[in-house]
């Protein structure tokens, strides 16, 4: 099912419905974030523009990216520029162009990258807190 018809189904139903179609299976993925973007962004604006959505994915992917440049400073303070260039070319290359032109591959992809890389970086400043 397409993100589209997913939002008519999402909006002809009623109730706990709604909740339960957040988390409905979609072959073998649970698209739970996406799904959450979808419903926002037609909240905000009133339609479905899929230039819009593969902006926000793409910015997923940049915030990702930002995300591990912090990293790498703090592990390697003297030669971060290096590795976050390395890392660079890893995560913008043109073998993804499938992917960035994409609402709904972009979404996916760079946003599980997304909640994944931003897990990692919770789960440290928990760890940081608790003496172990």
């Amino acid at each position: 099912m397409q993100y589209w018809q997913y939002l008519v189904r999402f909006k002809s139903t009623h109730g706990m419905d709604k909740f339960y179609m957040l988390f409905e299976q979609h072959n073998e993925h649970r698209l739970f974030f996406s799904r959450i973007i979808y419903i926002l962004y037609k909240h905000l604006f009133g339609e479905i523009n899929f230039i819009g959505l593969i902006y926000i994915g793409n910015s997923l992917l940049i915030i990702a990216f930002m995300m591990c440049v912090s990293f790498i400073k703090k592990w390697l303070p003297d030669h971060w520029f290096i590795a976050s260039f390395v890392l660079s070319l890893c995560f913008f290359d043109l073998t993804d162009w499938g992917t960035i032109t994409t609402a709904m591959g972009s979404m996916q992809n760079f946003g599980i990258f997304f909640l994944f890389i931003s897990s990692v970086k919770s789960i440290k400043k928990c760890l940081i807190r608790i003496p172990i």
